[in-house]
This record gives structure tokens, sequence and C-alpha cells, in this order.
């Protein structure tokens, strides 16, 4: 950007600088600003980055297999009630939840009628 700081930490300022920038240059930085994303932001700074970028995180989210995976069956359960699919289930919800957790994952992405985008759970939320 043509700018420096010896001690730059907060990507505010930095995602500023790259909004003032020359479009090649703007180019250029927003490419490593993703890549620096992967390994070396905190929370805190790709919840600044959403923000500034003005990021609807509900419009680019799905609930899927692999986001289930990572999260408990108490967790599953709360991500369901969150988003909806459980009051869509109704009494069906218990049953599905009594069973193994792979089979939960396959139910509850199979749910006719119910529709999945842009329901983002809470803690995904990141301009609360």
């Amino acid at each position: 950007t043509g700018k420096s700081h010896p001690t730059m930490t907060d990507v505010g300022v930095s995602a500023a600088w790259v909004a003032e920038a020359s479009e090649a240059t703007r180019g250029k930085l927003i490419y490593g600003i993703v890549s620096s994303c992967y390994e070396n932001l905190e929370e805190s700074d790709i919840k600044r980055l959403l923000t500034w970028m003005k990021t609807d995180l509900a419009k680019h989210w799905k609930l899927n297999a692999e986001y289930l995976e990572l999260l408990t069956k108490t967790e599953i359960d709360l991500v369901a009630d969150e988003i909806g699919l459980k009051a869509h289930l109704g009494d069906k919800f218990s049953k599905i939840m009594g069973q193994k957790k792979d089979e939960i994952i396959k139910a509850l992405l199979a749910v006719e009628g119910f529709t999945y985008e842009g329901k983002l759970p809470g803690h995904l939320k990141y301009d609360r």
C-alpha cells in the first residue's frame, strides 16, 4: 500500500489501507489476506475482517456432514434447535437423536421440506 507500520497488529487498519490502495495493489493484497487467514489470524482478526467486508455468512454457509462430524451429539442437538431443524422434525427428532452419530448426521441432512440455506448456528455469528 506504500504505507508502513513497524508493529502492525490491527487487521482493521490493514484492511482500511487495502481499501485505499490502487486496484492492482488491492488484488494482490486481498490474496495475501486470504492466505494469512488460514494460518496467522486470530479469531478476533477474522471477525474484524468479516465485519469490514460486510460478509453475511448465512449466504455462504450450509449445514454439512463435515461440520456436524466435529460436534458432539449434544452440540448437534443444540445446532438443530438453533436453526429450526428440531422444530421442523417435531417428534421424529428424538428418534433420530437416539441413533449412532453417523446415522444422526445422515438423517439430519436428508430432511424433506427443510431449507438448509441461510440457517446459521449462533456460534458462527461473528457480529454479536
